[in-house]
């Protein structure tokens, strides 16, 4: 196995005297292994790197790899992410907006040590030349090819796949301080995460000062990260996140607005994957069926007006108002299932409207000309049977609308009312096996990803913080239809009109 020295220029340090803690809960050691100014390298930082813990296998995209890096200055592991990535002035650099985060303050998301694009001796930075080969544009957009760019990021936190929860309270712990964290990003930075997946919420394991082992949940991969202002600003948007998680409105709109409502809710489809795959449930024991039902809601694609669309069964199953699936009506998680997918009805009765227009059942006109005696019989019995419900029951009030995912309020609460439940109630929640890794869902593209993950388990290993798929192929773009997703990929940045403007 090779082993390499990369070296972070000093430039590409950055300073943590004014990174705030990771969690409210988080009370860290001294680090003895701290250097002050006098130590510290006048020439950067050296981490060593071998085997990739991961690697994309697409030929396009951002090249993403992660490493478990040995920090030489300080004497411990920490998480190396290598990628290339879009040089667009709406975009900010993950290691700055990882930065600014925890110094304003938002907690669970990674703690940057260092980041910057990749240079060589000469101080000129690795970028493409795809701007000089004169791609075409984007067909949707109108924008043009970015060049892309070099990046390296160090964190210091390493964490565990979220499919390694250890009973199902934690897992909703974890995806509670998620959403803590898409929560205060929001609303002390104004930076929109924008690919809510369950590969960018990991779980995080610690010992205190203490001596008490905790666990919490970081949000992570901010490279597709919006600011407010941007997002309302841009004349022809552009979708970003992982298909299987991406909001029905997003999936069958592609010009879409991304919106707060679009994250939260990704972080439902989420939790209600993960509870497929580790929960008993209704469809536990009938493989066939489950798998049906995952593909419908998750995998659905088709074209339209060239660009890949999907979302119509997702749509349905919002609408509908009950979550898609049943686990034990008694429990916390039932409970929270049942609020999470009356939230998302709500909201979608408010920006989407009635789901069919119709007309009441009594205005139906009566073709007197062609009546005959049948069809005479049949007006008796009908008007009999309105009368008789006119009179028997009150009409059931229409249901109204409210917009609870604009903002994080409705969803916060509905978490936090489940988990301050009495733990023995979570006990009756009993974590099974991977159901995605049943032999029915051999060849489908989720046993694939299921199957993928547990090949990289060890029972001693602690997953990489920055485990993020390969890219899609750009909506619109590709000149092949994907028959399928291909697994948990988060969809390359496309590009959108308004500050898309390549950086000098």
């Amino acid at each position: 196995m090779a082993v390499y020295k990369i070296k972070m220029r000093t430039n590409d340090l950055i300073d943590q005297q004014g990174i705030q803690p990771l969690s409210e809960f988080f009370s860290e050691r001294d680090d003895s292994n701290a250097l002050d100014d006098t130590e510290r390298p006048t020439d950067g930082e050296y981490f060593i790197v071998g085997r990739r813990h991961f690697a994309t296998d697409s030929p396009t995209g951002r090249g993403t790899r992660g490493y478990i890096a040995y920090d030489v200055s300080r004497k411990r592991l920490v998480f190396l992410k290598d990628y290339w990535r879009a040089h667009i002035k709406s975009s900010t650099p993950e290691g700055e907006v990882l930065r600014l985060m925890r110094s304003e303050g938002v907690r669970n998301v990674p703690t940057p040590i260092a980041a910057g694009v990749v240079q060589d001796d000469a101080g000129v930075k690795q970028q493409t030349r795809t701007w000089q080969a004169q791609l075409p544009p984007d067909q949707r957009t109108k924008c043009p090819s970015p060049t892309q760019e070099h990046y390296r990021l160090v964190v210091k936190e390493i964490g565990q796949r979220l499919d390694e929860h250890e009973s199902t309270k934690e897992l909703v712990e974890v995806m509670f301080d998620a959403l803590s964290a898409h929560k205060q990003a929001w609303e002390l930075t104004k930076l929109l995460h924008r690919d809510i997946s369950a590969g960018n919420i990991l779980i995080y394991r610690f010992t205190d000062i203490n001596g008490k082992l905790c666990v919490i949940g970081l949000l992570i991969d901010w490279d597709l990260c919006k600011f407010q202002c941007y997002l309302e600003t841009v004349s022809r948007p552009a979708r970003s996140g992982t298909w299987q998680f991406m909001s029905a409105r997003l999936l069958r709109n592609p010009g879409k607005r991304h919106e707060v409502a679009d994250d939260l809710e990704s972080f439902v489809h989420v939790l209600n994957w993960m509870c497929f795959r580790f929960c008993l449930h209704d469809l536990s024991e009938k493989p066939d069926i489950l798998k049906t039902c995952i593909l419908a809601l998750y995998e659905e694609q088709g074209v339209e007006n060239d660009e890949e669309i999907g979302g119509t069964h997702k749509r349905k199953q919002i609408r509908s108002g009950e979550p898609p699936i049943e686990v034990d009506p008694d429990t916390p998680l039932s409970e929270l299932l049942k609020d999470l997918a009356s939230i998302c009805r709500k909201h979608y009765l408010a920006v989407d409207g009635p789901a069919l227009k119709s007309k009441p059942r009594g205005a139906l006109a009566v073709d007197v000309a062609s009546r005959d005696a049948r069809s005479e019989k049949y007006q008796r019995i009908a008007a009999a049977h309105r009368l008789a419900n006119v009179s028997g029951s009150q009409q059931a009030p229409v249901e109204t609308g409210a917009e609870t995912l604009k903002d994080h309020q409705e969803m916060y609460g509905a978490f936090a009312c489940v988990l301050a439940a009495p733990s023995e109630l979570w006990d009756d929640v009993k974590r099974t096996t991977d159901r995605f890794q049943l032999p029915e869902f051999k060849k489908s593209p989720v046993y694939q990803y299921s199957a993928e993950q547990s090949s990289r388990r060890s029972s001693n290993s602690k997953r990489s913080l920055e485990g993020e798929s390969a890219d899609l192929a750009r909506p619109g773009s590709s000149k092949r239809l994907r028959s399928s997703t291909a697994g948990l990929q988060s969809l390359e940045e496309e590009l959108e009109e308004a500050g898309a403007a390549h950086e000098e």
